[in-house]
């Protein structure tokens, strides 16, 4: 789904299940400066909008007033699959909620087309997010793969298994922004003891 599509969909699942009629969110989307008729909040909520990061704050607001009650900008960006953010970047839903809570944004920059044409090369069982492990193993999961003796598609699974990503994404994350390189290492340690350790507690 687009990323326009997504945000229209859980707006209106936001309004709907809270009984806020098109018109009430109409009204109070004008009091915070956008100049929106119904028509344009049906327009929004199929995705026929790209709302600007002013035009997605006054949406969470006009919902947070018109539900009453809290709605933040993860919560209209959330999905389970594949969000294209634009017509060369594409990303899972969920890491583009974790992003707008304050992790560092790191999307699967592939088209959807390209993202569907290499998932033709992985098992049916696969999923989205398992693609993107195979797609985002690195140097440092090869690293830890030789040092824990696994070969790359246990190494995968495993570290999906554990954080829900590759190693060296898991590492990235864990590291900032401002990491160096003996830091790097100190946590891509950590991490391989984690992986053994839930290793060694299946079996």
């Amino acid at each position: 789904m687009s990323l326009a599509a997504v945000i229209g969909m859980n707006a209106r699942k936001i309004r709907t299940n809270n009984g806020v009629t098109l018109e009430a969110l109409a009204a109070e989307a004008r009091n915070l400066g956008l100049k929106w008729s119904t028509a344009r909040v049906v327009d929004l909520e199929r995705g026929k909008l790209n709302p600007t990061l002013p035009m997605l704050i006054a949406l969470a607001l006009a919902l947070g007033r018109t539900t009453r009650g809290d709605v933040r900008l993860p919560d209209l960006v959330g999905y389970d699959g594949p969000v294209e953010v634009t017509d060369k970047v594409t990303a899972p839903g969920s890491d583009l909620k974790s992003a707008l809570n304050g992790e560092p944004v790191r999307l699967w920059g592939r088209t959807l087309a390209a993202v569907a044409k290499t998932a033709e090369q992985y098992p049916a069982s696969w999923t989205f997010q398992d693609a993107l492990a195979h797609e985002s193993y690195g140097l440092g999961d090869e690293r830890a793969a030789r040092k824990l003796g696994w070969d790359k598609e246990k190494m995968i699974t495993k570290s999906l298994q554990l954080w829900g990503r590759s190693l060296s994404t898991e590492r990235d994350a864990r590291a900032g922004e401002n990491s160096t390189a003996q830091g790097r290492g100190q946590i891509s340690r950590t991490l391989i003891t984690e992986l053994r350790a839930a290793d060694n507690g299946d079996d």
